[in-house]
């Protein structure tokens, strides 16, 4: 009897425990905090206060710690106390100034993070509220819409109007601008720190008067600004300079270039026997001054080549096989004699030299290894080295096909279009609105660009002194050269 009440009163201990606990699950909270009033009110002028007070709906902290979103470009503080957000300008507000206010990303509640939805606040610690805006459309390099994000910047009197783009393929929006002039970047901000540096690629940048609301089109190009080096090593009374940068010289340098490509430039200098000061100019446009003294010259530092590249096709005419051999710099000191051998027995061979390298003729040709020996070694470098070799292989001999076509373009002075091919390497290019190849299969691509400095390369902008760089097209669609095809009448239509 005992037992069975003992056992009785257990259960009824055990079921009381398990009826006792806290409710489980339940729905997440995806509710985002909302704005329910701030100071000031949107639409404000003559703001007088040291803070802007937001109160929200729930308790919120601070997002995206680096996304600025206080236009024009503000310093603050941010604290939060419960549902309510506080934010002071570290050095003031400006006088006389229209702010816009963005939340969007910027603010999440504290129980599941929620993000404050597009929640905006304009304005103002003058009189009158700025309207004006200008509207941004971001196209690439081939003329269609990007699909990347980028962030436009406005700088006026020291004060930096910004707004990020939400969605890649809508226009760009900047508001509550003043009548002026102002000055104007794009750029994919990669370092998100809100100024442009080469590491982000690509930048449009321009003047702009803003009179009224503006829409504008802007195609963001490659840019350079580095600054140049030099790096000396003295041989004797023999100087060598080599450029980190390709570079325009005068004076002593003058017509004293060794090899050039778009990146450097080497010069030999004979004979030197002392010290002197050295202007040049980089392919930008930007004047240095260096000191060439004979005490510290860079003897640490082995001067070395350039990079060579080299670019080699084989043609057939007749029965003659002619292999043009294209280097990435040009030459400035052509070899005298060329010797060659394919089984160790060095024999003299006729050759042509042009800008960038040399044409040889063959009566008959095979796959295999050429080695080459060059009488001069000015011709290859500054450091004893004047042999080279080259490979034919099969596919070289293959037949090859023509591409050709034209640009759509009103004149083509100082156009330059280059075939691209699979290595991402120029496989062919010329000058003017008609094109004509003659290249092994392969797929391709098209790019061109106005050579406005006619140097015969192409250059890149220049922001720190303002200067844009050389309109560049990138066909957006490839090209495939199938064997014994052609491809013909291609119509290229740049947005320049």
């Amino acid at each position: 009897m005992f037992k069975a009440f003992l056992l009785s009163l257990i259960g009824l201990i055990f079921y009381g425990c398990a009826s006792v606990q806290a409710p489980q699950g339940g729905p997440k909270d995806t509710t985002p905090p909302t704005l329910v009033t701030s100071f000031p009110k949107s639409g404000s002028a003559n703001f007088r206060g040291k803070s802007i007070i937001l109160e929200l709906t729930e308790d919120v902290s601070e997002d995206n710690t680096k996304q600025q979103f206080l236009s024009p470009l503000t310093s603050v503080t941010i604290t939060t106390s419960s549902k309510r957000l506080k934010i002071i300008a570290d050095s003031g507000w400006q006088p006389n100034t229209t702010y816009l206010l963005n939340l969007r990303k910027k603010i999440k509640d504290d129980k599941e993070g929620n993000n404050l939805k597009d929640t905006s606040l304009v304005f103002s610690t003058g009189n009158l509220i700025d309207s004006m805006g200008l509207s941004l459309l971001i196209k690439d390099k081939g003329g269609k819409p990007s699909n990347q994000k980028f962030i436009a910047l406005l700088n006026k009197d020291k004060r930096v109007i910004f707004s990020n783009s939400a969605d890649s393929l809508k226009p760009l929006a900047i508001n509550g601008l003043a009548r002026g002039k102002y000055y104007l970047e794009v750029f994919n901000d990669k370092n998100e720190n809100y100024q442009y540096e080469e590491e982000d690629g690509t930048l449009y940048f321009d003047s702009v008067q803003i009179d009224s609301n503006i829409q504008k089109t802007v195609i963001p190009l490659p840019q350079k600004y580095k600054p140049t080096k030099l790096f000396k090593q003295r041989r004797g009374d023999t100087l060598v300079v080599e450029a980190s940068q390709r570079i325009i010289s005068d004076g002593i340098f003058k017509d004293k270039i060794i090899a050039q490509n778009e990146t450097q430039t080497q010069f030999w200098l004979f004979p030197v026997k002392e010290s002197f000061y050295h202007n040049f100019t980089d392919s930008l446009r930007n004047c240095y001054l260096d000191t060439i003294d004979l005490k510290t010259i860079d003897s640490i530092r082995s001067v070395d080549i350039i990079p060579i590249k080299k670019y080699i096709s084989v043609e057939k005419n007749g029965k003659i096989f002619q292999i043009k051999i294209d280097w990435n710099w040009s030459i400035y000191r052509k070899p005298d004699s060329l010797f060659i051998t394919r089984d160790s027995v060095w024999k003299a061979h006729p050759f042509i030299t042009n800008k960038n390298g040399i044409v040889l003729e063959f009566s008959e040709m095979k796959p295999g290894r050429v080695k080459m020996r060059f009488d001069s070694v000015t011709f290859y470098n500054l450091s004893g080295f004047k042999k080279d070799s080259i490979e034919i292989s099969k596919s070289d001999l293959d037949p090859k096909g023509i591409v050709s076509g034209s640009v759509e373009l009103t004149s083509d002075q100082d156009l330059i279009v280059e075939l691209i091919n699979s290595k991402k390497e120029v496989e062919a290019r010329s000058e003017g609105k008609k094109f004509n190849y003659l290249v092994p299969p392969g797929k391709y691509s098209f790019q061109m660009y106005i050579d406005l400095d006619r140097d015969g390369f192409y250059t890149g902008g220049n922001k720190e002194a303002r200067r844009k760089a050389e309109p560049l097209y990138v066909h957006p669609e490839p090209v495939e050269l199938k064997p014994g095809w052609d491809l013909e009448n291609i119509k290229l239509v740049p947005w320049f």
